[in-house]
């Protein structure tokens, strides 16, 4: 442990348990940050009274206030930004309007700032229930965000090669889950039928709801039970198909009972942005992978080894008939996956790659 104590604040856009991007980039590794002495102050910029309204459509005059909250906590908060040694902004420090938090971070109060995204956040894109929105998110910012950090993490390849070019010091973390006391568990592959699971949210259901032809025509031919994991059920209908609303507590244990992970893409620029979690998911519960051929999911699964690598609609219902009456296919790849997923996607393995960009401040 070190000696000298490091604080760390934490602009987080959302309450403490609510957003998957922050939970496994950001919040699963506060333990291992109090154990090197680095204490941290977390403020979200939507508090928990407003945070379950943002998500859907309508509540316009709640949504305004509450991001109009969210700036005033936000200025406020900067009487105390020179205690900290660093400031860690995870995505942006306000979801709306310019850099202005970020600006001021870094020009006026020459904090040094660690910034950290695993999306292709620089591309246009809102949620249907937001679509106003799109005039006040400041794509652009981005880059500027980028420029002005002292270091920059990212969660994939392609996102490195676009922050490269704002910042030298740029460094690729992957999404990580805890292997030792949460995904610790092993999917069983002796079973009479195959559960095949997707899970996501809101956001990337239309990717599921894309591959529900190609689902259809496999249970014509092949029996398999279909398990979707979502805060929202997304507009697909078959025969044994199964929606589970996602909640932390059944997370693990849902996933557990699967077989088979599927995580389709759509082949464009901001897919190449996805970090491909659910497959880092799958992978350490020893559930096999079953993804689109693009983006970081080429990074993760070792084709035919850890998991398998889809080119085409084809493929995706060849690949999934013969994993559904494999047995012995799906062990073998069940095993693989899960000690990638010990040895490359762990806390353990990727707070050491983390704690570094504090050793300037904490090592004499």
């Amino acid at each position: 442990m070190s000696e000298k104590k490091i604080q760390v604040y934490f602009p987080a856009q959302y309450p403490i348990g609510t957003s998957p991007s922050q939970r496994f980039r950001i919040e699963q590794y506060f333990s291992y940050l109090l154990n090197e002495n680095i204490t941290f102050n977390i403020e979200p910029f939507i508090t928990e009274y407003f945070y379950p309204i943002f998500f859907k459509k309508g509540f316009l005059i709640k949504k305004t206030l509450g991001t109009l909250n969210g700036f005033l906590r936000r200025c406020w908060s900067l009487r105390k930004i020179h205690k900290y040694d660093y400031i860690f902004i995870q995505r942006e420090a306000s979801p709306i309007g310019p850099p202005i938090f970020e600006w001021l971070y870094t020009k006026v109060f020459r904090a040094k700032v660690i910034y950290d995204f695993d999306d292709a956040i620089w591309i246009p894109r809102i949620s249907e229930s937001n679509r106003m929105a799109i005039h006040f998110k400041c794509f652009w910012k981005i880059k500027h965000i980028i420029k002005w950090s002292h270091q920059v993490i990212v969660g994939n390849s392609y996102l490195f090669q676009y922050a490269n070019q704002f910042n030298k010091g740029v460094v690729i973390i992957p999404t990580s889950v805890d292997t030792v006391k949460k995904f610790n568990l092993l999917a069983n592959q002796d079973v009479q039928k195959v559960s095949v699971v997707w899970t996501g949210s809101f956001s990337t259901n239309q990717y599921v709801e894309a591959l529900s032809p190609v689902l259809n025509q496999l249970q014509k031919t092949v029996p398999f039970h279909f398990v979707v994991i979502s805060n929202k059920r997304p507009n697909i209908h078959l025969q044994d198909m199964e929606f589970v609303e996602w909640s932390e507590l059944n997370e693990v244990s849902t996933l557990a009972q699967c077989q088979i992970g599927i995580m389709p893409m759509s082949k464009d620029e901001w897919s190449k942005g996805k970090c491909g979690f659910k497959l880092i998911q799958y992978m350490s519960l020893g559930i096999v992978p079953v993804a689109d051929n693009w983006g970081a999911n080429a990074d993760i699964i070792e084709n035919n080894l850890s998991g398998i690598l889809i080119q085409s609609a084809d493929e995706w219902i060849e690949k999934l008939k013969i994993l559904i009456q494999d047995t012995a296919q799906r062990k073998l790849i069940s095993h693989h996956a899960q000690l990638r997923a010990k040895a490359s996607f762990s806390l353990d393995n990727n707070f050491s790659l983390l704690f570094p960009l504090f050793r300037d401040t904490i090592l004499p």
